[in-house]
């Protein structure tokens, strides 16, 4: 299999996608941490930590994946489109929060061509 197809499956994959919101989720609570309290707090470092843990075990699994030449289950395409507007969604908050409205303007734009690309594949 072609690897650039090999990487396709391996990011439309249902572990991938929920890796992704789960990380986006834990990004947004070390950012409202900082917002509030301007510290590393228990809830900061245990989002940094499983974090760490979600990028650490999808990275293990996707080296398998394409040493293996094991292709992934892919979500289906519907579920998919709504995980990966919340996903955005949330990357927009997080850059909001973090490093203010102008973050999340500037990236918005790649966020509707995103969710305009997965309309025509319906």
């Amino acid at each position: 299999m072609h690897i650039r197809t090999q990487i396709k499956s391996i990011f439309n994959s249902w572990i991938s996608e929920i890796s992704i919101l789960l990380t986006i989720c834990c990004l947004i609570s070390i950012a409202w941490q900082f917002k509030i309290y301007h510290c590393w707090t228990e809830t900061s470092v245990a989002s940094a930590i499983i974090e760490g843990v979600i990028l650490t075990s999808w990275m293990i699994w996707a080296a398998y994946m394409i040493f293996s030449g094991k292709t992934p289950d892919a979500m289906p395409l519907k579920p998919r489109m709504i995980v990966e507007a919340g996903s955005g969604a949330l990357l927009l908050a997080w850059l909001w929060i973090s490093n203010g409205p102008l973050f999340a303007v500037i990236w918005l734009p790649f966020m509707i061509w995103l969710c305009y690309r997965n309309l025509k594949e319906l």
